[in-house]
């Protein structure tokens, strides 16, 4: 059972990474020499390169970016069993989405960013997955009852 489980946790955070590097491929192919397609009078696909980290803080600092993620994945993995059993869910998306992200950074020096819905920063699936874990995170934490 216990391999079950392990191969569930491992296709949840793989599927993010995959399916995550794939889009992101797509829009270098074929978005970044377009910039922008409007899909929706809401939504827009715009090829962006984010040299920061979430709401494009941390401009340019590279290293210093590469080096957290890792802590961070480092971190939540190393701790991942500590985590309650409906937190761990939550805690997959955000490994899923970091290491997404974490890939840009080192192959591409940036975070390829192409969802631009208008009223918030441009982001990815990656970032999607992030912020999924953390509100699951949150509400776990603080709005559910039941926490185990």
């Amino acid at each position: 059972m216990k391999k079950n489980k392990n191969l569930t946790i491992i296709s949840i955070i793989s599927s993010i990474i995959i399916f995550d590097q794939i889009t992101k491929l797509i829009v270098l192919k074929y978005l970044k020499p377009i910039i922008e397609i409007k899909l929706f009078p809401f939504l827009y696909l715009t090829y962006t390169q984010n040299t920061g980290a979430g709401f494009s803080i941390l401009q340019n600092q590279k290293i210093l970016l590469i080096v957290l993620s890792i802590v961070i994945i480092g971190f939540l993995i190393y701790y991942y069993k500590k985590f309650k059993k409906n937190e761990q869910f939550a805690i997959q998306l955000i490994l899923g989405g970091a290491i997404g992200n974490l890939i840009d950074r080192i192959f591409h020096g940036f975070v390829i960013d192409f969802i631009n819905i208008r009223v918030w920063p441009i982001f990815n699936i990656a970032d999607c997955a992030i912020s999924i874990g953390i509100i699951l995170l949150l509400y776990f934490n603080f709005f559910k009852k039941d926490k185990n």
